[in-house]
């Protein structure tokens, strides 16, 4: 029996709000030098990708689009994504950052 999507959202919040607490406050040199948090991390957002790919498409439907688009299952993309900050705001480099990092350089 296939699980409810419901079910399968709380997954996808629970694994969402997990990636943010392993990163609490920590800066992104402080992320990027510890292995064991990114690595966490990395697995909060597999997670969400095979939640959210077992969504029925009527459901999917309903949210935007992933931010890198296509296949959930490039991990290394993802892992990339995340140590150059995510989709939001910039570093100095211009390089996008993810909302945890932009809120502890706040």
């Amino acid at each position: 029996m296939s699980r409810d999507w419901q079910l399968r959202v709380e997954d996808i919040l629970a694994a969402a709000e997990r990636a943010t607490r392993f990163v609490g406050q920590m800066d992104l040199a402080a992320f990027k030098a510890d292995e064991r948090t990114a690595a966490a991390v990395l697995h909060q957002i597999f997670l969400i990708g095979e939640a959210a790919a077992r969504l029925p498409e009527e459901i999917r439907g309903r949210a935007p689009r992933h931010p890198m688009g296509g296949n959930h299952r490039h991990a290394e993309h993802h892992r990339s994504w995340v140590l150059r900050g995510g989709s939001r705001g910039a570093m100095e480099d211009g390089a996008p950052r993810s909302p945890a990092v932009a809120t502890a350089d706040a």
